[in-house]
């Protein structure tokens, strides 16, 4: 009884100190504080704001007051709180925090519910839509919440899984603040990642596991005449029930053409809805044609790898791809990434399928062109390199 009494005292001390700052419930609606982009629109109901996009669409409130009136958020709040009615749809939209010079950070909600759902969101579990992995923090070198110069509601992505379009979404958004309490859906470091041989050990004793393909375009097909069934993740699966008699073993490419480490990243609250046995994951084309600096792709690594494994509560193992190289001056471009894979995998624990080195073993700078239909997709016979290759790396 003692024990049940201390614990009362303290969770009444922490609801005491619980804190919470309305920034905007949108009652008051002036257009002069909104911005509209590509197809998002924005209407005022009569508690809240609709919210309304074509495939891709967004809109930002505009926040004017000075950061210098703002210097007591970085101690008070940890969080944001907001509402959403969502259209009934099984998409998924964004809120992004802008921060200081049009830095956003995302973070990815359901429309599923055609009622008020209320969302409270850790700092921490927002990712930075950038190439520069800084974090919403009061710690040095980040940015903290008094940084706040604006609010997004939308998504800037017209496709999907496997490129796929997106239909036009609605969706309102209510009663948004600062909140003290909020608790993070990313414990990081609290379990272990899960052992790719226990994996392995289930596929060959013809148990169930599903495993999900990660990506950008080249993961996603793009470029071939048919990707469905001869996009790598395809035929890998295939290859792991014809050639290796692995029953249980499916196979699923939820990737999308143009994708960045922190689109993938950001993805996860929508991409584990099921927790998979089993995740693999390659980009680097895209990071390093932004700019993205070795070091910030690390740290991008390293957050896909903490979240998955937190989402997953360590049931969920990780084979991370170096990038494979392109043709002509793309070729050795990306081989500073493929070194950072290889050592982030050997720091956490996680399996490392070295595609740079297949490719490199199998090509040379004059040859690869046979296996790409440009510099940067590979054709049928790259991605049916790729599946044998990984199919013989998994039967290991």
């Amino acid at each position: 009884m003692k024990a049940v009494t201390i614990l009362c005292a303290s969770l009444l001390t922490v609801a005491a100190f619980a804190e919470e700052r309305v920034v905007d419930d949108f009652r008051n609606f002036e257009e002069k504080n909104w911005k509209t982009f590509q197809n998002g629109k924005v209407e005022k109901t009569a508690d809240s704001v609709r919210i309304q996009t074509s495939g891709a669409g967004w809109v930002t409130r505009n926040l004017p007051q000075s950061w210098k009136e703002r210097r007591d958020w970085d101690r008070k709040y940890n969080g944001v709180a907001f509402k959403v009615k969502g259209c009934g749809s099984d998409d998924y939209s964004s809120i992004s925090l802008v921060l200081d010079y049009n830095l956003p950070f995302r973070w990815y909600f359901p429309l599923k519910n055609t009622e008020w759902q209320e969302y409270r969101v850790h700092f921490g579990d927002f990712t930075p839509a950038n190439r520069f992995a800084l974090q919403i923090s009061s710690s040095p070198g980040n940015l903290p919440i008094s940084a706040l110069c604006g609010v997004t509601f939308g998504d800037i992505w017209k496709i999907t899984h496997n490129n796929a379009r997106r239909k036009p979404l609605s969706f309102e958004v209510a009663d948004f603040r600062l909140i003290s309490d909020a608790e993070p859906r990313f414990e990081i470091g609290k379990y272990q990642v899960a052992s790719l041989d226990n994996v392995k050990k289930r596929m060959k004793a013809g148990e169930k596991v599903k495993i999900l393909c990660l990506g950008d375009s080249i993961t996603a097909g793009t470029g071939l005449k048919r990707p469905d069934g001869t996009r790598w993740a395809d035929v890998a699966g295939q290859l792991l029930l014809e050639k290796y008699g692995f029953q249980g073993v499916t196979t699923k490419s939820f990737a999308v053409g143009g994708a960045h480490s922190w689109d993938v990243v950001a993805w996860l609250n929508r991409d584990f809805e099921e927790i998979p046995d089993l995740v693999t994951f390659m980009c680097g084309y895209n990071d390093f044609s932004c700019g993205m600096h070795p070091e910030v792709y690390r740290n991008f690594l390293t957050l896909l790898i903490g979240r998955i494994t937190a989402l997953s509560q360590g049931k969920t193992a990780i084979v991370l791809f170096t990038p494979i190289p392109g043709c002509g001056p793309r070729y050795n471009a990306h081989d500073r990434y493929a070194q950072t894979v290889r050592e982030v995998a050997e720091k956490y624990g996680v399996a490392c399928f070295d595609l740079n080195a297949v490719f490199k073993k199998a090509f040379t700078l004059q040859t690869i062109g046979n296996a790409f239909n440009d510099m940067a997709h590979p054709n049928q016979a790259g991605h049916r390199l790729i599946a044998e290759k990984l199919a013989e790396f998994l039967n290991k």
